[in-house]
């Protein structure tokens, strides 16, 4: 089952993430395409998984750091049931948006862990401003180079073209107007 969804997963790099989508911790539907624009970080984590925790602050100070050159963060929570998310992320004040993904306690089955065969955890995706995926990977570090050359470029207003495009702006109107 696993493998599966890891062979979906790897297939998806460089194309649209558009499948990702849960029920968010105020029981409204959340999804990676409310992201569309933004550089996002998905964290998928658990509330007893003592590395998933431990990453917490790193995730935080990244996600203030970036948030102005255009990244945000989405964590998958997959635990259990949805109470002990809510009583954690309280407790550790984390207000980012994180969409619950209740797992078997036995063997991490969730509908999410099983579309992108995502057995263990900690486990990160990165999706650039135009909804593809990225890179992937197990620790934070595997995924930061990525994160990093996507938003090294800050954004423009209105310029939202990779580099090396030239922009479409429009010229200023030449001087002597062209023979009609």
């Amino acid at each position: 089952k696993f493998a599966n969804g890891a062979l979906y997963r790897l297939g998806l790099k460089g194309k649209p993430l558009e499948d990702l989508e849960g029920t968010g911790r105020d029981g409204k539907p959340l999804s990676i395409k409310d992201f569309r624009g933004k550089v996002v970080l998905i964290d998928f984590w658990a509330t007893g998984c003592k590395p998933c925790v431990a990453e917490i602050p790193a995730l935080e100070e990244l996600r203030k750091s970036l948030a102005p050159r255009g990244m945000a963060l989405l964590s998958v929570a997959l635990d259990p049931e949805g109470g002990e998310v809510d009583r954690f992320m309280e407790y550790a004040k984390i207000d980012w948006p994180v969409i619950l993904s209740q797992v078997n306690q036995n063997n991490m089955e969730s509908a999410i862990t099983l579309r992108y065969g995502i057995k263990g955890i900690p486990f990160k995706m990165v999706v650039d401003r135009e909804g593809n995926l990225a890179a992937s990977g197990y620790r934070l570090e595997d995924v930061l180079p990525t994160l990093d050359r996507l938003l090294l470029v800050p954004e423009i207003p209105g310029m939202n073209k990779p580099v090396g495009e030239p922009p479409k702006a429009a010229l200023p109107a030449p001087l002597i107007e062209p023979p009609k």
